[in-house]
């Protein structure tokens, strides 16, 4: 099975933004380094320079050339990475998210890799790539100076074609207040359905913990398959709706479901 590692790249001067530090923007209450790690598989590679809390699975990398370019933390990482794959996140895209597992499904298929493709614009930082492959093409160099882009244009990846807005990056003000009207929006839509529902099917939503329900679906989604998901959230609604189980006795189960993935990914991670 080939292994699949996460270079998150979140250095830079943020200059458009005053100098602040990006990764520590909010977006409903989790920092968009938070929402980058949350994405990633594998094991965690953080560009950063500057002094970055510490989470686990996660290691902080330096520059080995400062001010040399994003490609010099890539270079910088895939030197401690052994995956087969690495998938290259930038941390001010937070709403790459849920194409993730089907760029990596992409790239698992084709020896180069596959990257991320919206309104006729290549994303460096939204692929997958064959890590030995990036490994060469950097050695030389490593990354001073150079654009991932163009070298990446020179290898024969696959293409994941998608919306513009899913890569929406947040360099200026600007940027990050459009982000914050888009997750309210979207917070928005997504109460007002729960609501029409609750109605339509006569049910009360009291027991329902909107974000231990979402992390569950994403770990399934991400750790097993995508399409377990749903089927996962619906037998446990299925139970939860049978045996009139508590808010409480939904999170022990969660927890339950949660531990048993776990158990898989490390049976998975011995083969």
């Amino acid at each position: 099975m080939n292994s699949i590692d996460t270079i998150v790249v979140a250095g830079g001067t943020s200059s458009r933004l005053n100098f602040t530090d990006k990764s520590a923007l909010t977006l409903k209450n989790k920092s968009l380094l938070e929402i980058a790690l949350k994405n990633a598989v594998g094991q965690i590679y953080l560009s950063s320079n500057q002094e970055a809390v510490a989470y686990k699975n996660v290691v902080l990398v330096k520059d080995v050339v400062p001010s040399g370019g994003p490609a010099v933390g890539v270079w910088s990482c895939l030197e401690l990475s052994k995956s087969d794959y690495v998938l290259l996140l930038a941390v001010d895209q937070p709403f790459i998210g849920s194409y993730l597992e089907e760029l990596c499904a992409l790239a698992l298929a084709n020896p180069a890799g596959a990257w991320i493709k919206a309104d006729g614009q290549f994303q460096p930082f939204a692929s997958c790539l064959k890590r030995e492959l990036l490994y060469h093409a950097l050695k030389e160099t490593k990354g001073v100076n150079i654009s991932l882009r163009k070298l990446m244009q020179t290898m024969e990846l696959s293409q994941l074609e998608i919306t513009s807005q899913a890569v929406w990056d947040i360099d200026t003000w600007s940027d990050y207040f459009y982000a914050l009207v888009q997750v309210s929006e979207k917070e928005a839509m997504t109460e007002e359905w729960i609501e029409t529902l609750q109605k339509q099917l006569k049910l009360s939503a009291d027991f329902l913990d909107t974000e231990e329900i979402l992390n569950i679906t994403r770990e399934v989604a991400h750790n097993i398959e995508r399409k377990a998901a749903p089927l996962t959230t619906f037998l446990l609604g299925y139970l939860a709706g049978q045996k009139n189980l508590s808010k409480e006795e939904i999170s022990v189960i969660i927890k339950d479901i949660e531990q048993t993935i776990h158990q898989i990914k490390e049976k998975s991670g011995d083969k």
